[in-house]
């Protein structure tokens, strides 16, 4: 019996010792030993994170963990991000720019100097940047870029135009018809808006094209998976001198709130084929939009101005058109406005190089699904370097 005794007492004071020693051991490795982060735990619990329609603050950003870690991006495909229609519209995050080979972009200098000076590997082949790369960000990252502002404006001709309803797509997790209103469908005809149709066929789809937020909150609110507080709307203003009419919506919509929110303002500039690629003709349009902005203002330092560049022109341009509009003018015109915005302080993507190896235009005012939602993309990027702060 005293054997027994002596027996339980010593198995017990092993324990104890060994439970000492485990306990210490942890005490060690999480004062002084070096952790690791726990990544794909992370990733699901910011993928699930709701998103507060009335907050622009989101605490874990997979964007901005990765530029500050300077981590590239996991390549893998957006299938499930985008499922809706794609047995119609097989287009996937791939095809559009080749993503998660270098790390991504962490300034908003870097991001325009990669994304305008990278290409294509091949005709129609996916975009590569030159350097680092940018974010290809799922919807819900997308609304948390977003909530950073109060409103974000796209002005300028059809380019951008397309440019804003490739966003719209983004956002409704739809490529086949993302861009379009199919609730406006007045005939028969507007069925074939889908997919790359519905930003190649004009004279089609123009009328049933998104150009403003409201054109979903209204109307497919059940689409919409997150939506932050914050007007994203399409004015057009092709050519200078401006239209009267639109100038004045324009100066309406950057007037409207912004005395109750403080939120900075992103106005996205597009231009070119309506001045016929004249350099001075878009310098004076975008100065005289400048200057209304910044008369009806009246903070400093809250709006963020981007131009970016129509593009390279397509084989239709030619004849007496060739010198004004063929590849080179645009080639040329893209140089000098890189140049002139560097001197007024304003930034400017280039996307030359992202569609002169593309067949998806003719003319270069029809571009296709797929550069509408890579120069989309580019912007969202830059939406979400330029202001930082807001993080």
């Amino acid at each position: 019996m005293q054997v027994t005794r002596r027996f339980i007492q010593t198995i017990e004071l092993l324990l104890a010792v060994l439970t000492t020693s485990a306990l210490l051991c942890i005490i060690y490795h999480q004062s002084f030993g070096q952790r690791s982060f726990p990544y794909d735990q992370y990733y699901l619990r910011q993928g699930e994170l709701p998103i507060d329609a009335t907050d622009s603050m989101v605490n874990l950003d997979a964007a901005w963990f990765h530029r500050e870690y300077h981590i590239p991006q996991p390549t893998f495909s957006y299938r499930s991000e985008y499922v809706k229609n794609l047995d119609e519209c097989t287009i996937l995050s791939e095809d559009v720019a080749a993503i998660g080979y270098t790390p991504p972009c962490i300034s908003k200098n870097a991001l325009l100097d990669s994304l305008s000076n990278g290409g294509r590997i091949g005709l129609n082949a996916p975009y590569h940047s030159k350097g680092c790369e940018m974010w290809w960000y799922e919807a819900r990252e997308l609304c948390s870029v977003w909530a950073k502002y109060s409103k974000v404006i796209f002005v300028g001709d059809d380019v951008l135009g397309d440019v804003f309803a490739g966003m719209m797509a983004l956002i409704r997790k739809d490529k086949l018809d993302g861009a379009v209103r199919r609730w406006r469908y007045n005939s028969k005809k507007n069925k074939d808006c889908t997919c790359e149709r519905e930003f190649i066929d004009h004279n089609l789809c123009q009328s049933v094209v998104i150009r403003n937020i409201k054109d979903i909150t209204d109307y497919d609110p059940i689409l919409v998976k997150c939506m932050p507080k914050v007007k994203l709307q399409m004015h057009y203003l092709p050519r200078y001198p401006v239209d009267p009419v639109e100038f004045n919506r324009f100066v309406m919509t950057a007037a409207e709130d912004i005395q109750h929110d403080r939120r900075p303002i992103a106005i996205i500039y597009g231009h070119g084929h309506g001045s016929m690629f004249d350099i001075g003709a878009t310098a004076s349009w975008i100065s005289t939009l400048r200057d209304m902005v910044q008369n009806i203002i009246p903070y400093d330092g809250l709006v963020h101005e981007l131009f970016v560049t129509p593009g390279a022109t397509g084989p239709q341009v030619s004849g007496v058109n060739t010198l004004q509009l063929g590849l080179k003018a645009s080639h040329l015109f893209e140089i000098a406005m890189r140049s002139w915005g560097r001197e007024e302080n304003v930034d400017v993507l280039g996307t030359w190089n992202a569609t002169v190896q593309t067949t998806f235009s003719a003319d270069g005012l029809r571009s296709g699904l797929r550069v509408n939602l890579l120069k989309a993309m580019m912007i969202a990027n830059w939406l979400d370097l330029v202001n930082p702060g807001s993080d």
